[in-house]
């Protein structure tokens, strides 16, 4: 059976013309304020989340951070917004980080996936995973 990740790059993969880069940032492991039970407030939750970011690259093959996406923006921007705020769902959170990986200009889709791993014992973890495509 193939991954959601994988079915949507061979979704993008005739979509646009020129080259597509695949952009990962995986199992990104912070404390989050998150959810609706007076419990889940209490303290802040371990979860982790990945981002995949499909950009369309021009770039000159010179060895400059300036023409590709910089992992740094993702894993900063995610880290900061989880450290700032709470959000009662994890489908809040997952359609931040949504936004946050589709500014860049480069950015034509994305898929995040984000799960809270302490929410059952039973259950290695609970999560979504959401999909985005700039409109052309």
């Amino acid at each position: 059976m193939s991954s959601p990740r994988s079915l949507i790059e061979q979704a993008l993969s005739g979509a646009v013309e020129g080259e597509i880069v695949v952009y990962r940032l995986e199992d990104l492991c912070v404390e989050a304020s998150i959810g609706i039970y007076d419990y889940e407030r209490e303290r802040r939750q371990t979860i982790h989340v990945s981002v995949t970011v499909f950009a369309n690259l021009s770039w000159d093959r010179t060895d400059r951070i300036g023409q590709v996406l910089d992992y740094d923006y993702l894993r900063t921007n995610i880290e900061k917004m989880i450290e700032e705020r709470h959000f009662n769902l994890q489908e809040t959170l997952c359609e931040a980080v949504l936004t946050l990986a589709l500014e860049p200009e480069k950015a034509l889709a994305a898929t995040v996936e984000v799960q809270k791993t302490d929410a059952y014992a039973n259950a290695q973890s609970v999560g979504c995973t959401m999909f985005r495509r700039k409109a052309a």
